[in-house]
C-alpha cells in the first residue's frame, strides 16, 4: 500500500487568539509504502471492510497497535474498498484530545463506498 496523502488537522485556541485556528502538520512521507501482509486488519479494510482500534485493548494485532502507538495516537478507525483504480483506505487517528472514534467505522465505510462508486482514478494529491 502506498500513501497518497497524509495530514494532521486540529482545531485549537491559541493564547492570543479569540477564534479557532487550524493547525496542520504533515508527519509522514508522501510516498510511504506499507506491506499489508504485516497489517491484517488494514488489509481486510482495503478489501472493503472497516475497523476501530483502541490502544491497549485486548485482542489487538501487535503490528497494528505498534503503528498506532509509535505515531503518538490512542485510537483509530479505518475504512476502505476497491474500484478499478485499486484498493483504497481512509484512516482517522485519535489522541487524548480527540473524541472516541469507535462508532465512526461503519459510517466511514459507507462514505468510502459512495466515493468508490465515482470515477475510477487516483485522487489528486
Amino acid at each position: 500500500m502506498r500513501t497518497a496523502q497524509h495530514a494532521v488537522y486540529r482545531m485549537t485556541r491559541g493564547p492570543s487568539s479569540t477564534r479557532a485556528e487550524t493547525q496542520r502538520a504533515q508527519i509522514e512521507a508522501p510516498d510511504a509504502v506499507f506491506d499489508l501482509r504485516h497489517y491484517p486488519m488494514t488489509r481486510r479494510a482495503v478489501r472493503g471492510g472497516a475497523f476501530a482500534l483502541r490502544a491497549g485493548a485486548a485482542g489487538n494485532d501487535p503490528a497494528e497497535e505498534a503503528m498506532l502507538v509509535v505515531s503518538g495516537y490512542r485510537g483509530m478507525v479505518a475504512a476502505g474498498g476497491q474500484n478499478p483504480a485499486g484498493g483504497w483506505l481512509v484512516e482517522l487517528f485519535a489522541d487524548d484530545a480527540t473524541l472516541p472514534l469507535g462508532q465512526a467505522a461503519f459510517a466511514m465505510r459507507a462514505l468510502v463506498a459512495v466515493a468508490l462508486a465515482g470515477a475510477a482514478s487516483p485522487p489528486v494529491v
